[in-house]
């Protein structure tokens, strides 16, 4: 397969920005994406014991907003996961 500059660029890209994104706080399909998974597999991730505590915003409404994650403490757990 030839993979053309634009290709590659568009990859590079792409990288860059899951990189720069690191930072923050993640919502579930925020995970998902970073992870290249469904929000359903998503969803079963975040269940696994060990997986980062989600905490949750206020929320305009009555009560608290959906989970947020802490992105670099994700990131941290699939440093130490993968061994």
């Amino acid at each position: 397969m030839n993979t053309t500059a634009t290709e590659i660029a568009a990859i590079v890209v792409r990288a860059l920005e899951k990189r720069s994104r690191i930072d923050g706080l993640w919502s579930l399909a925020d995970i998902a994406e970073w992870a290249g998974v469904s929000e359903r597999k998503a969803r079963e991730l975040v269940a696994t014991p060990g997986f980062p505590r989600a905490g949750r915003l206020p929320s305009d409404g009555n009560g608290l907003g959906h989970p947020r994650w802490v992105a670099a403490e994700i990131v941290d757990w699939w440093d130490r996961w993968r061994g």
